[in-house]
């Protein structure tokens, strides 16, 4: 008689991967459903365990951070530095298809890359999006080219009294 496959065990590449699928959201039942494992088990494990419950729960959280941060950076820009390296046959009279190959120079190219409009623009309007909205609301319950008419009327009747 075969054995029965005991899903409710949770190894710890089904919690790593739990982990990772909540950083996208999911809830216990999707994850158990994706991951395979036993209806609730997750549930029961995070219940069971203080740790996996608090890094279930911060996963998400951590996932939104982490791409506020890339995106922070993206608007400010940011400068990194690459390597090149260069080789030269060790032999100059070596024409096999590999050759043995000797370190000629290293190279450092610091690089910048410049803010973008654009991430900025996204990173003001979700994080003060009354201030840099594109459309704000005023407090007076007007729109701009309601307030330039007015002034402009005012503008008319203060020439005509003068």
């Amino acid at each position: 008689m075969a054995k029965k496959e005991n899903k409710s065990r949770i190894t710890e590449n089904i919690t790593q991967n739990a982990l990772e699928l909540a950083r996208y959201g999911l809830s216990y039942e999707e994850m158990d459903k994706v991951l395979d494992a036993e209806p609730g088990s997750i549930e029961k494990h995070a219940k069971r365990s203080a740790n996996f419950c608090r890094l279930l729960e911060t996963a998400e959280l951590n996932a939104v951070i982490e791409a506020e941060r890339a995106l922070f950076k993206r608007a400010v820009g940011y400068e990194f530095t690459e390597e090149y390296r260069t080789y030269t046959p060790a032999h100059s009279d070596d024409t096999s298809p590999d050759p043995e190959t000797k370190l000629k120079e290293i190279k450092f190219v610091k690089k910048i890359v410049p803010p973008d409009a654009s991430a900025l623009l996204i990173y003001l309007y979700n994080r003060r999006g009354k201030r840099w909205s594109k459309n704000p609301d005023s407090s007076s319950g007007i729109t701009v080219e309601e307030y330039l008419d007015m002034k402009d009327e005012v503008q008319k009747q203060a020439e005509e009294n003068i």
